[in-house]
């Protein structure tokens, strides 16, 4: 699913399970219509319902608590919605009106109810100063009274004036297509899984005090077209702004939560280490067998539980003790050596400027700790022998027998590496 669109789609956000309740426990479990709420996003523990019932069969909802037994990965995958009584100005048109001066001061003007806007013959809008708390009529009957636009409705007036008056900015036409398709505003808020805003947790705790400050608004309703209702929409709309604001920091930061969650800098079944030359062919790089063990750590302890009667446990502790130790014994080296036969790793330096920062090698176990390459090969990756680092990884494949390497490079006579009289390196990648 496409975060950026689909899930900002009315059709779709109709769809997701409805979050309905400002409580966050009953009976000292998570509620079942609230923001943590096992029956919309899945068991805290894995293949347990709420009311942990051992025969409730995996895959179905528990027929007494309403939980689906399932891995509790579930609260990592689903979003949920909270359905407003009024609609607000949605999170893609508030962020594109935060980008514009003049819309943004407008924007704030306007919530804060003590302005609306006009427009004279020539279209241009101003703002006016309007008096709301001795009035006792309608939302109508105040813009009667001022010739006023009020509200977020002023808003989208306010662009529809401006595009029709020919302002062809960008902004202002992605508004105006938001505007024809019915994006502009919406009825919903989108409530992210709780695996990101932990319960308790003082760093994301202002992310569900919005979420609850509008379930709490939501019981709390007044009357339609009603000054009180008016006011009602501006606050409401000021918490889903600032439910915005605060995801955006707190997920996009460099100590947000796709940082924390998401971005994590290790990767699996990779390995690091400095390069050196070594007198080898183009076509091939010597790795050390530490990297070799972790990057083809199942399929060496597969291999040695074939050929013996040892358990897995048994063996992936014993690969441990040896990778701790920094000593590889000669039976995991010639399994090393049978499994990385025809192989390939993907070398890599950063930053990936183009093509060749990524090359494949087959691959020679060596002792030591040590990425060994030929001369030949390290221009590509803008590297040098005084200490530059690569990171191998290994290109993972199912139901296949042969590594998929999708950058082409392996073969490496196809770089045609031709040298001068003084050997230096005439044609490359």
């Amino acid at each position: 699913m496409d975060l950026k669109f689909e899930l900002y789609d009315p059709k779709v956000l109709k769809a997701l399970p409805k979050v309905t309740s400002p409580r966050l426990t009953t009976n000292q479990k998570f509620d079942p219509e609230g923001l943590f709420s096992e029956q919309i996003f899945g068991p805290v523990k894995d293949y347990k319902c709420q009311c942990e019932r051992v025969t409730a069969p995996r895959g179905q909802r528990c027929s007494k608590c309403g939980v689906l037994v399932a891995s509790s990965n579930l609260r990592k995958k689903i979003f949920a919605a909270i359905e407003l009584p009024e609609s607000v100005i949605s999170p893609q048109a508030y962020n594109l009106i935060k980008s514009v001066q003049s819309l943004r001061t407008f924007y704030q003007q306007l919530l804060s109810g003590r302005y609306g806007i006009a427009f004279d013959d020539q279209g241009k809008a101003k703002l006016v100063e309007i008096n709301i708390h001795d009035f006792s009529g309608t939302v109508l009957d105040l813009e009667q009274k001022y010739d006023v636009h009020i509200g977020q409705r002023a808003m989208e007036q306010l662009i529809i004036n401006a595009v029709k008056n020919g302002n062809q900015s960008k902004i202002f036409n992605i508004l105006y297509s938001l505007i024809k398709e019915g994006s502009f505003f919406t009825d919903y808020v989108l409530v992210i899984p709780p695996y990101y805003r932990p319960y308790k947790d003082k760093h994301i705790a202002e992310i569900n005090q919005h979420y609850l400050t509008i379930l709490t608004m939501i019981k709390n309703t007044p009357q339609r077209m009603t000054i009180s209702n008016y006011l009602f929409q501006l606050e409401l709309q000021k918490v889903c702004d600032g439910l915005v604001d605060d995801t955006m920091r707190k997920f996009g930061s460099k100590t947000g939560i796709l940082r924390q969650k998401l971005a994590g800098k290790r990767l699996d079944l990779s390995g690091r280490a400095v390069i050196v030359p070594a007198d080898i062919p183009e076509t091939h790089a010597e790795i050390p067998y530490l990297i070799l063990l972790q990057l083809y750590k199942l399929e060496i302890t597969a291999e040695i539980v074939k050929n013996s009667n040892r358990t897995y446990r048994e063996v992936f502790e014993m690969l441990d003790e040896q990778y701790d130790s920094k000593v590889i014994s000669e039976e995991v080296k010639s399994v090393i050596d049978k499994v990385c036969t025809n192989q390939y790793v993907l070398l890599n330096r950063q930053p990936t400027l183009h093509r060749g920062s990524i090359l494949a090698f087959k691959i020679k176990p060596v002792d030591g700790y040590t990425i060994g390459l030929n001369h030949l090969v390290v221009e590509p990756f803008n590297a040098d022998y005084d200490g530059d680092t690569l990171y191998g990884r290994i290109n993972i494949t199912i139901g296949q027998n042969k590594y998929d390497i999708s950058c082409h490079i392996s073969d490496l006579e196809s770089m045609k590496v031709k040298l001068d009289d003084e050997g230096n390196v005439i044609k490359t990648l």
